[in-house]
């Protein structure tokens, strides 16, 4: 396989730990999915989000604390902003391949107990391409 463009360089296994069902070369049947290029910046995106600060012990920095809002008041505005502005700026810090256009947060309706739908929308900046990405987290309340 001829590597050609840079954002091939990336590459990460699945997190899911899925199989792979068809040999392309690098991966055999049945080995865990490596994913290459634009494909890994969504996963990227979630692990930084879905780890909570301070749960690296080395990288204390790392991550969000984005489970709070599902706690939060969704009618007081300053404070969500506050709290999407501090997701964009850990998205700038921790995934510099990444340009994040927009950020947007629903209250989901599809649960009893509450949830919230956060999208973002983002550029991967070394590619060539306009082509706009996007990424949804659904979180929950657990009761």
């Amino acid at each position: 396989t001829i590597v050609n463009k840079k954002e091939d360089f990336w590459k990460d296994f699945d997190l899911t730990f899925s199989k792979n069902t068809e040999h392309n070369g690098l991966n055999t049947v049945g080995d865990i999915n490596i994913l290459y290029g634009k494909d890994i910046m969504s996963q990227t995106i979630k692990n930084i989000l879905l780890t909570k600060n301070s749960e690296r012990v080395f990288n204390v920095g790392f991550g969000t604390n984005i489970g709070a809002l599902l706690f939060e008041n969704l009618s007081d505005k300053i404070q969500i902003e506050q709290s999407l502005e501090n997701i964009r700026t850990k998205l700038n810090v921790f995934e510099s391949r990444v340009s994040i256009i927009d950020i947007s947060l629903e209250e989901s309706d599809n649960d009893v107990n509450g949830g919230l739908e956060i999208t973002f929308q983002y550029k991967t900046l070394t590619s060539n391409s306009d082509e706009i990405l996007s990424t949804s987290i659904s979180l929950y309340r657990v009761r």
